[in-house]
């Protein structure tokens, strides 16, 4: 009877350690945690996805701490371990904002606003449109297989009870953050491009016909060109976003940060 209680015991202490880096970073990480999920949905696909990968790491797992204090601190490093993963990829999420918010900006469109259900706040309406757009193709692409294989592989890059750098996770937040924002304007370019010459076009314009109220034309021109550009530009946007959070799944998998 006492072996069956200590087997007990160790399994439900293999699953909670488990559900804990797991079930964080399904709370953070893009698709999975969006705040138009229910929590309660989102915490039974944990469990589920807990239950099916906990025997598999079983072997790799510490044994049950003595103390109630070291399986506190074990605990909350498995939770911190799963949030830092999951944020990586979230703030790459953050170039479409970035991007978005260029191209409102660039169109005359910056006080449009629409109610975005990933993040249950008022964004851009391109903004929100881009970031839809990004979780249709990552759900056409598989690439949520890569999340999950990336969170289930970092046990062997962040072993549990072995905690985590400051320093380098630090520095792989200041890298990402610089990633997200370098890729955002990059997306952008053509509509910093296409709307300066429209720009000159009307400053010219208003020098050669000083009679012509070019601020009444500017704003509509700048709309209609906006949308235009941003149609025959929308793949190559898309393609570049989903290019650059393939591969830093990809070294995800190999290295555990992007």
């Amino acid at each position: 009877m006492r072996l069956f209680e200590n087997l007990l015991i160790g399994e439900l202490f293999a699953l909670a350690l488990v559900f804990a880096r797991i079930g964080s970073a399904l709370m953070v990480l893009p698709l999975f945690g969006e705040q138009i999920i229910p929590a309660r949905a989102r915490v039974l696909f944990a469990l589920a996805v807990t239950m099916t990968i906990t025997p598999f790491l079983a072997p790799s797992l510490p044994p049950l701490p003595s103390t109630m204090g070291a399986l506190v601190i074990l605990v909350v490093g498995e939770i911190l371990i799963g949030v830092f993963l999951a944020l990586l990829v979230r703030i790459l999420f953050t170039a479409l904002e970035v991007a978005g918010t260029a191209i409102v900006f660039q169109i005359g469109l910056s006080s449009a606003t629409i109610f975005n259900p990933m993040i249950s706040e008022q964004t851009s309406a391109v903004a929100t449109f881009l970031g839809l757009i990004a979780l249709v193709i990552m759900m056409q692409t598989d690439m949520h297989h890569l999340m999950l294989r990336g969170i289930v592989d970092s046990y062997g890059l962040f072993r549990p009870g072995e905690g985590i750098s400051v320093g380098d996770a630090s520095e792989s937040i200041v890298r990402v953050v610089s990633q997200a924002f370098r890729i955002g304007i990059q997306m952008t370019g053509p509509f910093f491009v296409v709307m300066m010459m429209i720009n000159v076009a009307l400053g010219l314009l208003s020098r050669l016909m000083p009679q012509l109220q070019v601020f009444f034309l500017a704003q509509p021109i700048q709309i209609i060109f906006g949308f235009i550009l941003l149609i025959i530009t929308l793949t190559s946007i898309m393609y570049l976003f989903v290019d650059t959070v393939g591969v830093a799944l990809q070294r995800m998998l190999t290295l555990g940060v992007p």
